[in-house]
């Protein structure tokens, strides 16, 4: 909980009653703001209108669509919290995406510190945890001061927002004050801007990106959008009438996973499944990709094809199995407002172009069969991969036996000059663990000794968060 300073703030970083209560106050706000209906169709067909102004003197020519989809999907949500714009032409705009995309990167399941936090310690480089400070530490300011000047707005002529309902509902029913409710409203803004800017747009940019690999159901597609709206703007209400769209939209939801684990879960109580024990406050994890790839159940889980979702009379096929916005009570919250996003943007871009792929580029993406330019195939690189061969630290003992713990499981020794636990003698759990004494001028010649030894090339710190107190009478 790096993003909130680890307290329980907001809605995905939080549980129990606050959770439940924030929950349901955003459900509330969302629907007095009219996003589940019209107010946010029509906040899509404007951001829409400004990105085909951006990329219209493009057509004909390569062009990153991550940006113009970013910034489409991440405005609809900003105007919505705050009441205006991003500018594109921005550079804090830039680095706005950029932090939140690093930060969505950085909590990912590929990223052995989600589930084990401590390793930030052990691997400061690889961890990524600076990146959730970067996020923190930039959003944080300019939040506090959006919320500042909503609370001076004198003249309320202006549609409200997010901010003015949440902080009036606060204001009306919470007695604490209102700095709680500032730090709330702050872990919310961070939750949106980032769950908007990288879910939404990326499951777009896999859409177009499939459609590019599969001209046919792409021509398919827009035949359908053609024949159906005959012109006219979509709306999400169109969904019935465009079943095959729809097929296309959930199967490149399952290819992608963008989301490739959902929200972790908690035991609250113990339990039991299938014979195995489950104690009270172990962290369960939904492996969303696990479930879309599944054979057993898709039969060709890496194809992309469409069909799979359509009954033999064209109908629309639901199929619990996907699952893009998680399961259980906390599915994602914006499930409604991301696949309206999804649905009235892909359909608007299909209808107004064509999307193929620049020359020189990757021509399939369904067996892991590539080509280069010139026609031949890829070789791998010989090249040497960095391996940890060897531990030094850390200095406390607390920290010495996690990462003891850990590295036993490689075989992979350590060698500390501080940690004088007596647990750390056990051979029998720590075989690969050992230490140098006495802990003077000498331990930093032995640890020198060790790393020519070993023939070392390559050292890096362990980092530890201590909190020092001077004693008594120092100053």
């Amino acid at each position: 909980m790096v993003r909130t300073r680890g307290r329980r703030l907001g809605v995905s970083y939080n549980e129990g009653p606050d959770h439940w209560q924030n929950r349901r106050l955003v459900l509330l706000l969302l629907r007095k703001l009219g996003f589940y209906g019209n107010a946010l169709e029509e906040m899509i067909a404007d951001e829409f209108d400004n990105m085909v102004k951006s990329m219209l003197p493009n057509c004909g020519r390569p062009v990153n669509m991550r940006f113009y989809l970013d910034l489409a999907a991440i405005n609809v949500i900003w105007r919505m919290f705050t009441g205006s714009r991003l500018d594109g032409a921005s550079p804090q705009t830039h680095e706005m995406m950029t932090l939140a995309t690093e930060a969505f990167q950085a909590l990912g399941p590929q990223n052995p510190v989600t589930v084990l936090p401590w390793l930030r310690h052990v691997m400061p480089r690889w961890s990524s945890h600076a990146a959730l400070l970067r996020y923190r530490d930039s959003f944080e300011p300019l939040l506090q001061d959006l919320i500042l000047k909503h609370r001076q707005r004198k003249d309320h002529t202006s549609p409200p927002d997010f901010m003015d309902l949440f902080l009036a509902e606060r204001e009306s029913t919470d007695s604490a004050g209102c700095s709680d409710s500032e730090s709330h409203l702050i872990a919310m803004g961070m939750d949106f801007f980032e769950a908007g800017l990288t879910t939404t747009s990326v499951t777009l940019l896999w859409t177009l990106l499939l459609l590019v690999m599969h001209p046919d159901i792409q021509s398919r597609a827009q035949q359908e959008i053609d024949r159906v709206l005959n012109g006219q703007r979509p709306c999400f209400s169109d969904r019935a009438r465009l079943p095959f769209v729809q097929a296309v939209l959930m199967e490149a939801s399952r290819v992608a996973s963008v989301i490739p684990q959902a929200v972790p879960h908690r035991a609250v109580a113990d339990v039991s499944l299938r014979g195995h024990r489950i104690p009270r406050g172990t962290m369960i994890l939904l492996h969303l990709w696990a479930v879309h790839a599944d054979a057993a159940h898709w039969g060709d889980p890496h194809r992309f094809r469409p069909e799979r979702f359509l009954t033999a009379e064209g109908e629309v096929r639901q199929d619990e199995h996907l699952m893009p916005f998680g399961s259980g009570r906390r599915i994602c919250l914006g499930e409604t407002v991301a696949r309206t996003e999804l649905f009235v943007l892909c359909v608007s871009l299909l209808q107004r172009f064509r999307f193929a792929a620049a020359p020189g580029s990757i021509s399939n993406i369904d067996d892991g069969e590539y080509q280069c330019p010139d026609g031949t195939s890829p070789q791998v690189r010989n090249q040497v991969n960095q391996v940890i061969s060897g531990v030094v630290g850390a200095a406390s003992s607390v920290t010495s036996i996690q990462v003891a713990n850990l590295l036993r499981l490689f075989k992979i020794p350590q060698v500390s000059f501080f940690s004088t636990s007596p647990e750390l003698s056990s051979k029998q759990r720590f075989e690969y663990f050992s230490r140098t004494i006495p802990s003077d001028e000498y331990q930093v010649r032995a640890m020198m000794e060790i790393v020519k030894r070993l023939n070392w090339t390559y050292v890096s710190i362990i980092y530890e968060e201590v909190q020092l107190r001077p004693q008594d009478g120092a100053r």
